[in-house]
């Protein structure tokens, strides 16, 4: 029997508008993807983003000098103020959900520091996520990130249930749906932009629930 739904957050629930600062750090120093990509998994699990750190680890990531001037730029540009948005559909079916089934919510997000700080000073923080969801678990807190499924199974230890009682509701294949599947969780795939006719969306999700977990 099906216990607790988990959500994935960007691309699923929300999403970021506006300047996207690591994009900005590779087109400045032409960072290799396979670079960007570990200074994305590293900014998710750094509990702190300040200048020692981008001196003493992240220029070294991405093979850039670590001058007072990158230093500098790479830090102002992390910190650059976001616009947080949040999807008509989630706002729509996350209450919904909450009030039709008798599930646990809870929210697993690859989430570097600086991000999750500006998230928790914005108005959607309390009217949606801490109102909505039983646990939020961020990737820069625990020091662990999708989709490493260790993050997972600190998840499911977190909330007290099986990997067999959970779902994990996500967009990316390889960071939300794929490691849930390989440790016993069912999961449901969305795709909230850019979509096909024969994409599911979250709106999908109370009907998949009805007809497949209860």
């Amino acid at each position: 029997m099906l216990e607790v739904l988990i959500f994935d957050w960007h691309g699923t629930l929300g999403d970021i508008r506006g300047y996207n600062p690591r994009k900005g750090i590779r087109k400045k120093y032409g960072v290799p993807k396979e670079l960007y990509d570990r200074m994305n998994l590293d900014l998710f699990v750094a509990p702190c983003i300040d200048a020692p750190y981008i001196e003493d680890r992240l220029c070294k990531i991405i093979k850039v000098p670590a001058t007072r001037e990158n230093v500098h730029y790479i830090l102002r540009g992390l910190t650059k103020k976001q616009s947080f948005n949040t999807y008509d559909e989630a706002l729509e079916i996350i209450p919904a959900i909450r009030s039709e089934f008798h599930l646990k919510l809870a929210l697993l997000s690859n989430i570097d520091a600086i991000t999750l700080d500006s998230l928790t000073h914005n108005p959607v923080y309390e009217a949606f996520f801490k109102k909505y969801f039983d646990k939020l678990f961020f990737s820069c807190q625990y020091g662990l990130c999708k989709p490493d499924l260790r993050f997972f199974h600190m998840a499911l230890d977190g909330l007290n249930v099986s990997a067999e009682k959970t779902m994990m509701i996500g967009d990316k294949e390889e960071n939300d749906i794929q490691p849930a599947q390989r440790i016993g969780m069912r999961t449901f795939k969305v795709k909230m932009k850019n979509r096909a006719s024969d994409d599911k969306t979250l709106k999908d999700l109370p009907d998949f629930i009805y007809s497949n977990v209860i």
